[in-house]
């Protein structure tokens, strides 16, 4: 509705003015930020905070490799449960059989791993794509974004 958009929008201006002002946050030019703001439960946008994360590999589901999709819950659900080599997804995460992302600091662990606090919005430096080259994630892993916005819009 119109007001929790308001509330993600007020978010959002909070983070970019302590861009612009300087206040909370230092980073080299040419770095993006990849924000994840949660659905909005608490109107006031000053209760949420902000985490500094990195882009991880964790996700709702994972993809899992059948040598027979009639194997898998998820494809006979969509009606492709044939008996055909193919890939499908899995749920929940971690069960496709694919290395876990494990890094406290992933994205998607602090939003889906913790579970116990709603209000916090994700914030990952990156450059370009996911595939960081280990030099320059070492560069990234630098960045040190001061995220406590008290006083902030």
């Amino acid at each position: 509705d119109g007001a929790k958009a308001d509330t993600a929008a007020a978010i959002a201006v909070r983070l970019v003015h302590s861009l612009i002002t300087g206040v909370a946050l230092r980073i080299p030019g040419k770095t993006a930020l990849n924000v994840n703001i949660p659905l909005i439960t608490e109107m006031d946008p000053t209760a949420y905070h902000f985490v500094q994360t990195r882009v991880g590999m964790r996700g709702n589901f994972d993809l899992q490799a059948f040598s027979s999709l009639a194997a898998s819950p998820v494809a006979q659900a969509l009606g492709v449960g044939v008996d055909e080599p193919g890939l499908s997804v899995t749920v929940p995460y971690g069960t496709g059989g694919f290395p876990e992302d494990a890094d406290p600091k992933s994205e998607g662990n602090v939003i889906l791993g913790g579970g116990d606090d709603p209000l916090v919005v994700t914030v990952s430096p990156l450059e370009g794509t996911f595939d960081v080259p280990k030099k320059k994630r070492q560069r990234l892993d630098l960045v040190d974004l001061d995220l406590d916005l008290e006083g902030s819009v």
